[in-house]
């Protein structure tokens, strides 16, 4: 079962002082506006995280794919 999480990046308040567009390491810019939403969780404050799961883990229907298909 997927877990909800606070916007790591917003703490939760949906607008981030720093616009989107700006690197991290940036401490001034200069912008006509004073909070921007936040670009991860898109101003909904929190995160459905997914149960861990192996992404390695090929797909059945694709790997027989991938065995029938000759090498070139």
């Amino acid at each position: 079962m997927s877990k909800w999480q606070l916007c790591p990046k917003c703490n939760g308040q949906g607008i981030v002082s720093k616009p989107p567009h700006i690197a991290g390491d940036v401490y001034q810019w200069t912008s006509t506006e004073c909070t921007f939403q936040c670009d991860v969780c898109n101003g909904a404050k929190v995160l459905l995280v997914p149960d861990e799961c192996n992404a390695y883990e090929p797909i059945p229907k694709i790997q027989t794919y991938l065995d029938e298909v000759p090498n070139n």
